[in-house]
């Protein structure tokens, strides 16, 4: 049977949502959040190099109350920061693969042992901590 052979108990369905979490993944991890950090870092920095610096401040495209550079970019650095922060915790769902939930996430016709060893071996060749999904019909559905 395909299943057994070709397939190898595998699906579309439930393959390619996992090709698209592990390269989101592997994308913000690799190049988004460090870029994300030293973002940060650099608005920081002039943050404090501007600390002193008046300016008048504005709310809903009116002149408002003055602030200071240093004020105004550090709220855009804790902006970044809490972004930074979501992402994060986003990315620890993300990493929940729903691999071996087959067509609709049963996982029927996939050796029981099949996620977790891909799950394993994943996170061995990336350095980033693959799961398998907690529950595979909402994994694949997701």
């Amino acid at each position: 049977h395909p299943n057994d052979h070709v397939n190898l108990g595998q699906s579309s369905n439930d393959v390619i949502p996992a090709a698209i979490q592990i390269g989101a993944t592997l994308l913000a991890e690799v190049d988004l959040l460090p870029a994300l950090r030293q973002l940060v870092a650099a608005i920081e920095e002039r943050a404090a190099e501007f600390g002193a610096v008046a300016k008048t401040g504005r709310t809903h495209l009116m002149d408002a109350m003055p602030l200071t550079v240093g004020q105004e970019l550090g709220c855009w650095a804790a902006q970044l920061r809490s972004a930074e922060q979501r992402l994060v915790d986003t990315l620890r769902r993300v990493r929940r693969l729903p691999i071996g939930g087959t067509a609709i996430g049963t996982g029927i016709n996939a050796d029981p042992a099949f996620a977790a060893s891909v799950c394993a071996e994943l996170t061995r060749i990336s350095g980033s901590e693959f799961r398998s999904a907690p529950n595979l019909f909402e994994g694949i559905a997701a």
